[in-house]
């Protein structure tokens, strides 16, 4: 392939830039929710807990995790637009 025919200011070229950052950071977000998975469901706790008990500490566990992947995406989303804008 030749390198030199490729227009590296063209909308198409960027365009291309956005949606590979976007895709990584699509795979970035994707494994985190993938792995953090049994830690979220809390399975075994250490101690026996009550049931409503528990559930609190699943959705607690739920919103840090999603809490951290929004803080992802959003600095995935400028890193995307600062790749289009230059």
């Amino acid at each position: 392939m030749n390198s030199l025919s490729i227009d590296t200011t063209s909308v198409s070229f960027a365009l291309g830039e956005v949606f590979g950052v976007l895709l990584v950071v699509g795979g970035v977000l994707t494994l985190i929710w993938r792995l953090s998975g049994p830690w979220r469901r809390v399975s075994a706790p250490p101690r026996p807990l009550p049931a409503l008990q528990l559930a609190q500490l699943r959705t607690r566990r739920r919103n840090m995790v999603v809490g951290v992947l929004a803080l992802i995406a959003a600095g995935g989303v400028v890193a995307a637009v600062s790749s289009y804008m230059t």
